[in-house]
């Protein structure tokens, strides 16, 4: 008996120092999971930074360039650039459809932001060579025009479709498990400070990119915007590994189209005159759902 008591009093100990372990290991792995999502939070948070400004110092002077470089009219330079806003804010809802349904977000920031590079290294190339900018107080050409408007237009398209990719991307780096405080806590975190990012990256095109436009070079300005947003697809395809990569698991905008494909077809088709008619149901008197009385009122 002494020696069972010996063996119980010895086994309890040891089962409560292994639980104690297990949870210190589970603590463990979880302090190591949110120091990897900070991490990885940090880099997200920096590459908008690069694309934030990258976008922005082409935008806020846009006006400007076209009005003192490539010597239009103020009411065509206007258009032009409402245009070209309205394409770039557009843009992340048609992102976010392609990245849901087809490529997901990593693939959708990786190209977008690959497109943009394209586009502002066009942008760069034709404030920089002569021959892309017209003379001095003559209008530019069509060859001109089309270099340039075509580099801006791949810039909005690139940026434009990843802009809202990549806030959702960023939120998928953390976990939704309610017991996971600290992880909770960091996703909540993260939208504030991306808004803090996005500002100072705002603050950054517009004064020292700004600056370097119109008083060193438009080249230079320009290139150092190309360069931010190649810097970002560099560091995003470096950082691969890091990151969590879920698949697309399909757009809410594809069940929409498809009820306005539905009512397209069944526009034409007459109402039976027996409301009972409209259900698919066999049992009408259902005491589980209330149906809503047929009415004309909205015919």
């Amino acid at each position: 008996m002494d020696a069972e008591d010996h063996r119980g009093g010895l086994r309890t100990p040891i089962i409560a120092a292994e639980a104690e372990a297990s949870g210190s290991n589970r603590d463990l792995e979880a302090h190591k999971a949110i120091r990897c999502s900070a991490k990885t939070l940090r880099v997200i948070l920096s590459l908008q930074f690069l694309e934030v400004a990258a976008f922005y110092g082409v935008y806020l002077n846009l006006i400007v360039y076209l009005q003192d470089v490539l010597h239009g009219d103020t009411a065509s330079n206007v258009a032009a650039v409402n245009t070209w806003a309205a394409v770039s804010y557009l843009m992340p809802v048609l992102g976010a459809v392609v990245a849901d349904s087809y490529w997901g977000k990593y693939k959708t920031v990786l190209i977008g932001l690959s497109v943009s590079v394209v586009g502002l290294a066009m942008v760069t190339t034709s404030a920089t060579l002569p021959s892309l900018r017209p003379p001095p107080f003559a209008p530019a050409t069509i060859g001109q025009k089309v270099v340039f408007f075509s580099g801006i237009y791949l810039c909005a398209v690139g940026i434009g479709a990843s802009k809202a990719v990549f806030i959702s991307f960023a939120a998928e780096q953390f976990d939704d498990d309610a017991q996971n405080v600290l992880e909770r806590e960091a996703k909540a975190s993260y939208f504030s400070l991306y808004y803090a990012v996005a500002n100072m990256a705002m603050l950054t095109a517009g004064t020292l990119l700004v600056w370097v436009e119109d008083k060193v070079s438009w080249g230079l300005g320009y290139g150092v915007c190309a360069s931010f947003a190649a810097v970002a697809v560099v560091a995003l395809a470096t950082t691969a590994p890091m990151y969590r990569i879920l698949p697309p698991v399909g757009s809410p905008s594809k069940g929409l189209l498809q009820v306005l494909v539905a009512f397209s077809h069944k526009i034409n088709l007459t109402v039976p005159d027996d409301a009972t008619q409209l259900y698919e149901e066999d049992d009408v008197q259902n005491p589980v759902r209330e149906r809503l009385q047929h009415t004309d009122q909205f015919r």
